[in-house]
């Protein structure tokens, strides 16, 4: 991977769309349906959230399967490269907990 595509892949993990962390996350158990997602998305338009999917699938971090049944569905599961993002997500929660914990620590030094 050159330094352009692991740009991009940081940029949609952190800040291009949020809603892709929410994803992989969801997706670390086994696949999930369209309309599972969209649930645990609270807030997410379903425009966003079939672009964000999109993306993820475009990088191989997901796979989407349309099963040709009535009525017809959409599931989506991580590939090997997405289940390999999960502990980077995994880091990044505890950083954000040790991050949130030193800033109260600061604060409550400043007053």
């Amino acid at each position: 991977m050159n330094n352009y595509n692991l740009g991009n892949t940081i940029s949609l993990l952190i800040g291009k769309r949020k809603w892709a962390i929410l994803a992989i996350w969801e997706l670390k158990n086994g696949p999930k349906r369209f309309r599972d997602l969209k649930e645990k998305a609270n807030g997410c338009s379903e425009k966003v959230l079939n672009e964000t999917l999109k993306e993820l699938v475009q990088m191989g971090l997901v796979k989407k399967t349309v099963f040709d049944v009535y009525p017809r569905h959409t599931e989506y599961v991580l590939t090997y490269l997405g289940n390999a993002v999960v502990p980077v997500i995994l880091e990044m929660i505890t950083f954000e907990k040790i991050y949130v914990s030193s800033s109260k620590q600061i604060k409550k030094k400043i007053k």
